[in-house]
Parts: C-alpha cells; sequence; structure tokens
C-alpha cells in the first residue's frame, strides 16, 4: 500500500497472478491468430520470476 505521497508503507510480496498469467496466455493466442506474432508461445516460458522475487528478498 502507498501512501498519496508515494513513500511506501507496506509491501506484499506475492507469485505472480494465475489469473494474470492465464489472460496474457489469451492475449498472445489472440495476437497470433490475427498475424501481429508470427507463432504461439507458452507465456509461462516466457516468465522470468526472478526480478519479483528479488524485490521481495530485499524488502
Amino acid at each position: 500500500m502507498f501512501e498519496p505521497s508515494g513513500r511506501l508503507i507496506r509491501a506484499d510480496c506475492l507469485p505472480l497472478d494465475e489469473t494474470s498469467i492465464t489472460a496474457l496466455q489469451h492475449l498472445t493466442d489472440f495476437l497470433q491468430r490475427w498475424d501481429f506474432i508470427p507463432q504461439r508461445f507458452d507465456v509461462r516460458d516466457w516468465i522470468d520470476p526472478r526480478p519479483l522475487e528479488e524485490v521481495c528478498r530485499v524488502i
């Protein structure tokens, strides 16, 4: 949670939200079907959890 001043007063470190990951997969599938991206890929292979893990480690 953030104060209006922007100063951090509380931070919760949660794993990446499965609903968001699923929505991103649906979006990439849509983009592939309409030829905005050349081929389908699994977004789970593309997501790197290490930056979030590092932030959670230091706060």
